[in-house]
C-alpha cells in the first residue's frame, strides 16, 4: 500500500500528522513485524528500529523541495542526513488536574502516559525538529513529525540541562520525560532526582507564563503558578 495521495501544496505546514501516518504505517508494516511492548531492553531497541525506518520515510518520501523549511531544515540534503537523537516518553497534565492540584502533592501523581515517545531529529548533533511514535492497537506506529520551533527549543534546554543541574546541585536522571500540558500550549522536562521533583522550562514565548526558560523549577511550586494561568 502506497502513502496517501496527497497534493505538494498539502504539506507546506509546520508538521505532518498522524493522518499522514497512516499511509506511512501501511508503508511500514512487515507480515512478520512484532509488536513493540513498553517494556526496556529490547522492546526499546525495537521501537528506535521502527522510528528510524518511519524517519527514513518521511525524509525520502514527503519531505520536499516545497516544504523542507517549515518542516525544519535548511535545504533537501539536511533532510536526507537526518538522525535521531535519544528518545523522551511524553507525559500530559490535563486542564482538570491542573485546574484540581492541591498543594503538596507530588508532580508524577499529575503526569499522565501519553502513550507516545520523542524522537529529536538531528542534524549535525542540532535539533532539527521532531518525530513521534505513538501507541496505536497495541503496537507502535509513527505519529506528527515537524513542529520544527517547538523541537528546537527543547534540545536547546535539554543540551543546557546538565550545567544547569550542575549549578543546582541536582542530579541528573538516567531519563528525562516530556511533558506536555495542551491547554497551555506549554513543554517542560520532568526531572525526578534525589534532590526532589523539577519541572523545566522548554516551550516558545515562556515569557507568558512568567517562567525562564531551561531554569529548574522546584515542581510543586511551578505546578501552583501553573494552575493560576489554567484558572485564568
Amino acid at each position: 500500500m502506497g502513502l496517501p495521495t496527497l497534493r505538494r501544496g498539502r504539506l507546506h505546514g509546520a508538521s505532518l500528522s498522524l493522518a499522514l501516518a497512516v499511509g506511512l504505517n501501511a508503508m511500514l508494516a512487515q507480515p512478520n513485524q512484532r509488536r513493540v511492548a513498553t517494556t526496556p531492553g529490547v522492546a526499546a531497541q525495537d521501537l528506535t528500529e521502527l522510528a528510524q525506518k518511519a524517519l527514513r520515510t518521511y525524509t525520502t518520501r514527503l519531505v520536499n523541495d516545497r516544504n523542507y523549511a517549515s518542516l525544519g531544515f535548511r535545504s533537501l540534503g539536511e533532510a536526507n542526513a537526518a538522525t535521531l537523537g535519544s528518545p523522551q516518553t511524553v507525559t500530559l497534565i490535563g486542564l482538570a488536574d491542573l485546574k484540581g492540584y492541591t498543594p503538596g502533592t507530588p508532580a508524577k501523581a499529575v503526569l499522565r502516559d501519553a502513550r507516545a515517545v520523542w524522537f529529536p531529529v538531528l542534524v549535525g548533533g542540532q535539533t532539527r525538529t521532531k518525530l513521534e511514535m505513538v501507541q496505536s492497537g497495541g503496537r507502535w506506529v509513527p505519529g506528527e513529525f515537524g513542529a520544527a520551533q517547538t523541537a528546537q527549543q527543547i534540545g536547546r534546554v535539554v543540551s543546557e540541562l546538565p550545567n544547569k543541574l550542575a549549578a543546582a546541585r541536582i542530579k541528573l536522571p538516567e531519563k528525562l520525560v516530556l511533558v506536555k500540558v495542551p491547554s497551555l500550549m506549554a513543554t517542560f522536562i520532568y526531572v525526578d532526582s534525589e534532590s526532589g521533583e523539577f519541572l523545566v522550562p522548554a516551550m516558545l514565548s515562556p515569557e507568558r507564563l512568567a517562567v525562564e526558560q531551561g531554569r529548574p523549577y522546584p515542581a510543586q511550586e511551578l505546578l501552583l503558578k501553573l494552575k493560576e494561568a489554567a484558572k485564568r
